[in-house]
């Protein structure tokens, strides 16, 4: 995946998390997708990826796919869901909740 330029990902159903989004930003590979579900929340307008509401504008971001840094994809994926991350603030929710 660390070598494809976008991963299209034009889900039709909200989806409460996209996985195979977060590796694929974690790969260093921008995500084209609709605006359903979570992946608004997974995927930063015209920083990781693009957020489309119709097939033309998911036509015009796999045009406008080079605008993308996929270092800062990676980074952010990195940022943001990382296991360890996630360890530490489920433990830190954990300890604050006795």
């Amino acid at each position: 995946m660390r070598r494809a330029r976008a991963l299209l990902f034009p889900v039709q159903r909200a989806e409460a998390f996209g996985l195979v989004v977060v590796e694929a930003l974690a790969c260093g590979t921008p995500v084209i997708s609709s605006r359903l579900g979570a992946m608004p929340e997974i995927i930063q307008q015209g920083k990781t990826g693009f957020l489309c509401r119709d097939l033309d504008a998911l036509c015009q971001a796999v045009k406008d796919i080079g605008q993308i840094d996929p270092a800062r994809s990676r980074e952010d994926a990195i940022e943001r869901f990382h296991y360890l991350r996630a360890a530490r603030e489920y433990i830190s929710l954990m300890e604050g909740s006795h």
